[in-house]
């Protein structure tokens, strides 16, 4: 529910806890499984309501909120297929990387070196403090991602 910025309300004669992790699912299927897991119906439930900009901090809570459900999807899967996602999100740091390298338009740096510029300290920060609580295999796991992500940072 939280990757998919749906909100749900369980009715108070439900208890405990239900956890399922899905995987691009539509959000009918993600609802009737966990309505069926116990014993339960659903139905939407419209709210109209003026749009609230979010401060800083939520826009802030929100996007940690994301980054750790990410990586607890990842953590959840079995060791082959999370070395094949730690690759492909290898392959795209780098490939950012060397599309940061092209030239842009009248000596500027280009999208891609921008959005590095931009987002990369960031990336780099958050990813710093996330590795640092995690085990020492989590980190050798995760420690290929990291030097291309710091490479891409220092622009080899």
């Amino acid at each position: 529910m939280t990757a998919s910025g749906f909100i749900a309300v369980a009715s108070t004669d439900l208890t405990g806890a239900v956890t399922c992790a899905f995987d691009k699912a539509p959000i009918n299927d993600v609802l009737d499984k966990l309505a069926a897991s116990v014993s339960a119906k659903w139905q939407p439930v419209y709210t109209l309501s003026v749009p609230r900009v979010l401060s800083d901090t939520e826009v802030e809570a929100r996007q940690d909120q994301r980054f750790m459900s990410r990586w607890a999807q990842y953590w959840a899967k079995p060791p082959a297929e999370r070395a094949q996602d730690l690759q492909q999100q290898i392959d795209r740091i780098n490939g950012w990387a060397q599309a940061a390298k092209e030239p842009g338009q009248n000596g500027q740096p280009n999208g891609a070196a921008r959005g590095l510029q931009r987002m990369g300290p960031r990336m780099l920060s958050r990813m710093n403090k996330y590795t640092a609580a995690l085990s020492t295999a989590q980190r050798d796991e995760l420690k290929p991602m990291m030097q291309a992500l710091a490479r891409a940072m220092a622009g080899n």
